[in-house]
């Protein structure tokens, strides 16, 4: 072989090597699941986390437990109890999987649930219309006019904790073609979540609960954009604060803030947005302190806690300790994946693939990542670019501090 030849061939070889390696790449090629694990940054807290599996022993267990929460809560109903509720809250009545505890949906007839579709492929509930675990939905054969209203909220609720929003939609609209009022809250709850917000108005606008219904109509406003609607509308002091840091109002989103009580994760947010990082930091702590680490949000609190540390400055010691306490602690379901990318573990482009499927899920990721970048200086465009399509959505926490703090 001819030496010029060779050496050019050597030096395509080390051309391909650096770009691989991500010299040529920088700073993009971090964003890539090729991007070599070996290469990227060693993990923020020095540990790997332990990510969302469902074995089968796990998912067996799963079955067993949500069998038992409904057979205990037939037996509340058979002695004619007003309210169901789980007497004997703890491992046994919580998915082995994630931590959380089973939801309960009632109509005379009542279905048990596990929560935020934890096991891949499989819908795991308690239907006590027939006393038994269902692995997919089963219709009764026969039913009369209330029996159908009864099915269809039944299965509307299961949809949508199981993420299912489009099946939730179909059986909330059985209701409106039964001239039946009942699942306006839920339709609308449901079409706001696949971002269809102007359908979502035009539900509450023709509901004859629409008095009834004031959170409906502040976030589909909020969705859509029209913060001085919300203002104009006697709005709670949450959606109130949300549209006016909206509109830039920044000295009012800060005085009505201190009118939100017992919204200890929505006051960290306003505090994120409002650049106050220490404090937000602080309500991060207190959603832990009063739920503790096995509460629903609690992921979402440990995420606003880490990005409050790194925009503020914090010590590395305290978020290392803080992340990996929500790593080992915290529900193994959503937003568990954007803890993982926090810590490294996942990239960019691998968490934006779990979150996909569901617009919340999105705007989490999309918020985080921004945030992050940011908070590193890093890659700053794209972080802006990421922030913006957040804040695009303003029914969502995220989207609001997104759309402050891009500024």
């Amino acid at each position: 072989m001819p030496r010029f030849l060779l050496l050019a061939l050597l030096s395509l070889a080390y051309a391909l090597i650096f770009a691989y390696s991500g010299t040529f790449a920088h700073p993009y090629a971090y964003r890539h699941k090729w991007y070599p694990r070996q290469w990227r940054p060693t993990p923020y807290t020095g540990k790997a986390s332990q990510p969302l599996h469902d074995t089968p022993e796990q998912f067996k267990r799963c079955r067993q437990q949500i069998e038992n929460t409904g057979h205990q809560l037939r037996e509340q109903l058979r002695q004619n109890a007003q309210v169901l509720e789980i007497i004997t809250p703890g491992p046994y009545t919580r998915c082995p999987t994630t931590g959380l505890s089973y939801r309960i949906v009632r109509w005379d007839a009542f279905v048990v649930i596990c929560p935020f579709h934890p096991h891949p492929g499989a819908l795991v509930l308690w239907d006590s219309r027939g006393g038994q675990q269902l692995d997919a939905w089963r219709t009764p054969a026969t039913l009369d006019d209330d029996g159908r209203l009864q099915e269809n909220w039944l299965r509307a609720y299961t949809a949508y904790y199981s993420d299912d929003f489009q099946q939730a939609v179909k059986s909330c609209e059985k209701f409106r073609e039964a001239k039946a009022s009942e699942a306006d809250e839920l339709l609308i709850d449901s079409l706001l979540a696949l971002g269809e917000g102007q359908r979502a108005l035009k539900v509450y606008e023709q509901s004859p609960n629409r008095k009834d219904l004031p959170l409906s109509q502040w976030n589909c406003l909020l969705e859509l954009g029209r913060f001085q609607e919300v203002l104009q509308s006697d709005p709670s002091p949450v959606q109130k604060c949300m549209a006016e840091l909206y509109l830039d109002q920044t000295e009012q989103a800060a005085q009505t803030l201190e009118q939100v009580k017992q919204d200890a994760l929505f006051e960290a947010y306003a505090l994120l947005a409002l650049k106050r990082y220490p404090e937000a930091r602080k309500k991060c702590q207190e959603v832990i302190h009063d739920g503790g680490w096995q509460v629903a949000f609690a992921g979402n609190a440990i995420v606003v806690g880490v990005l409050s540390d790194w925009l503020g400055g914090a010590p590395e010691e305290q978020t290392r300790a803080f992340l990996q306490k929500g790593l080992d602690e915290a529900p193994r379901a959503w937003p568990y994946p954007i803890l993982r990318y926090l810590n490294r573990e996942i990239c960019e482009e691998e968490l934006l693939e779990i979150a996909a499927p569901i617009l919340s899920h999105r705007v989490e990721s999309q918020f985080t990542i921004g945030l992050a970048l940011l908070a590193r200086q890093r890659d700053t465009a794209h972080a802006r670019d990421l922030l913006s399509q957040a804040a695009g959505h303003g029914q969502f926490f995220e989207g609001m501090a997104a759309h402050c703090l891009l500024k």
